[in-house]
């Protein structure tokens, strides 16, 4: 068997699907979400299931092979039933808000108080894996008509994809969490292993500069970079810094195309650098799976870490961008990495497009129970796009900054849905139930920091971040992220986001350009994509 097919089988495990090293390899799955969002496009995202029978609400019924990897609830209640490969018994079946909380990987408060404990997100999530190898039905009795719910699920292509269910339940998915959740050191050089290299310097970077941090021309991996810098005591001044010094990474056709020639660099990461580490300065410390970030006590010095896998098959180059208006004295960097013996066809390069935008774009209705749940959003179109990317590859998360201290109503601006359309196929659409659903939260944005997701809200600026590993969404063709402005597109306010993902290197990216090529080049078809076309000429250009 190739090393190709491995791969791809490889990522049907449970433990595997947590690997780290494992997510830049191409994903053969497809990823769905059903949940009880409104389908008439308003904000009703409550009571709305497939179908009623008998008394109980169908939350989900599919066919094949597959897997579920997340259930959320903001209000769990009634009892949850879970049918598989047709059996009459139940594999689960018990008390709904019981099954969140008892769950592996499981957290929330429930919703006893409807208020926020200082880092408890209210409602429930539960990562649980639950497979099956024909169908799966989940219902719930009864059929409540105020359910919130959400459910992530995995569809593969066949039945032998999947391993036994007992391989993947239990101790093993337990361990297979907590071995990615542990804590990572700021200093990667600290945990280099066996084969692993540093590239480590401590530079100035005047106004206006950029300079090169790594540069390679040989199959390698990035397993992680750390940086170290100060910013200004000025809130102000430290915000303008943040905005623009840059991070730029470069994998093999960005720079060089296929023929070998150079070409005009599009860069395959290109955020400023203390949004790329979900830095938005909404609080001191972060510790996500992914991203961690501390700063001193006066605002000003600040430690950054990453461990995002990043392959490449014969060259790479990292380059910092200081559009500032100020200079750097000290900024302190290690970059630790590894050989590989040699590139594999279905490995995937890293990606992370910074955008923003700002706009005057909704009614502010500030009539909450009436005029603003009845506005209507059904295609998504006028939506914010968090990424919009094409070729082959998967969405791995996002960090999303929205300020609305200028909006004159917050009621309904975390109302605002996900919205996700991948390729051609209708049936792959994901739409959720809410912002701080997405994030995990439920019922108002709390103040929260979990391994996988968290959400703060403070000096009217919320910031939520969210990654997918066994829940990653898989696109052959293309995505479209995006996110509602507010309920149906009802607010306006202040939006920032960097989106992280894989992708094959056979389709140019325009992830972070117009989209106005791509419609002619690619063929893409309006109706299906639902972009958010207003938006496009908003992305950040580096």
């Amino acid at each position: 068997m190739s090393s190709h097919c491995r791969r791809e089988s490889a990522t049907r495990t449970l433990r595997e699907l947590y690997d780290l090293q494992q997510l830049p390899y191409l994903k053969l799955f497809r990823a769905h979400l059903a949940s009880s969002y409104d389908r008439e496009g308003g904000n009703y995202d409550f009571g709305n299931y497939e179908r009623i029978e008998r008394g109980q609400g169908v939350l989900l019924q599919a066919q094949g092979s597959g897997m579920i990897t997340r259930i959320w609830s903001a209000n769990a209640k009634g009892r949850l039933r879970i049918y598989v490969d047709g059996r009459s018994a139940p594999v689960v079946d018990e008390s709904f808000p019981e099954f969140l909380k008892n769950a592996p990987m499981s957290w929330g408060e429930g919703v006893n108080s409807y208020k926020h404990a200082a880092g408890k997100p209210l409602g429930y999530t539960a990562y649980r894996a639950i497979p099956f190898r024909k169908e799966i039905k989940a219902t719930i009795t009864p059929a409540h008509d105020d359910l919130y719910y959400q459910i992530n699920y995995l569809t593969f292509h066949a039945k032998d994809d999947l391993p036994p269910g007992e391989e993947i339940l239990g101790s093993t998915e337990r361990a297979a969490h907590e071995s990615i959740f542990g804590d990572f050191d700021f200093s990667r050089s600290s945990v280099a292993g066996a084969g692993h290299k540093v590239v480590k310097d401590r530079i100035r970077l005047k106004a206006g500069e950029k300079r090169p941090l790594f540069e390679i021309q040989e199959c390698s991996r990035i397993l992680g970079v750390s940086v170290k810098l100060s910013y200004s005591s000025d809130r102000l001044t430290r915000e303008h810094q943040k905005r623009n010094l840059l991070l730029r990474a470069y994998w093999d056709d960005d720079v060089y195309g296929a023929d070998g020639h150079l070409v005009n660099p599009a860069p395959s990461v290109a955020s400023p650098l203390a949004y790329f580490f979900l830095d938005f300065d909404q609080a001191d410390s972060l510790n996500s799976v992914f991203t961690r970030f501390r700063r001193s006590a006066d605002g000003v010095r600040h430690q950054y870490a990453c461990r995002f896998p990043m392959p490449f098959r014969n060259y790479a180059k990292i380059v910092l961008v200081n559009d500032a208006a100020t200079d750097y004295s000290d900024i302190e960097y290690e970059i630790l990495y590894q050989s590989e013996p040699k590139w594999e066809e279905s490995a995937c390069h890293f990606k992370a497009a910074f955008h923003e935008e700002t706009n005057a774009f909704g009614y502010d209705l500030g009539n909450y129970r009436d005029r603003v749940m009845y506005l209507r959003n059904r295609d998504g179109r006028d939506n914010y796009s968090l990424l919009r990317a094409f070729g082959k590859g998967h969405f791995i998360g996002c960090g999303m900054h929205i300020d609305y201290g200028e909006t004159p109503f917050i009621c309904a601006l975390v109302e605002a849905d996900e919205a996700v359309f991948v390729d051609r196929d209708p049936a792959l659409t994901m739409w959720g139930t809410g912002t701080e659903d997405y994030f995990n939260d439920a019922w108002g944005v709390g103040d929260y920091q979990r391994p996988l997701s968290g959400l703060t809200d403070r000096d009217k600026r919320i910031f939520g971040y969210r990654f997918h590993l066994a829940d990653c969404i898989p696109f052959q063709e293309k995505i479209d992220f995006t996110f509602e402005h507010g309920s149906s597109n009802n607010c306006s306010a202040s939006y920032r986001s960097i989106a992280f993902y894989y992708k094959r290197p056979e389709v140019p990216d325009f992830s972070c350009r117009p989209g106005a090529e791509m419609d002619e080049e690619y063929g893409v078809d309006r109706k299906l994509v639902r972009s958010a076309d207003r938006n496009m000429d908003r992305y950040f250009e580096l």
